[in-house]
């Protein structure tokens, strides 16, 4: 990496929910984004 350019993006959201005891289930959303790296076909 140069020095000026943009650092890649990672956002990430996760929330356990306990539906008994010893059983979680875990919806979880993430999102990468990489500046300039539209050279291989898009930013996302």
């Amino acid at each position: 990496m140069r020095a000026g350019e943009p650092l890649p993006v990672h956002l990430a959201v996760g929330v356990p929910i306990y539906v008994k005891s010893h059983f979680v289930v875990r919806p979880q959303f993430d999102s990468h984004e990489a500046p300039n790296f539209n050279q291989f076909g898009s930013d996302w």
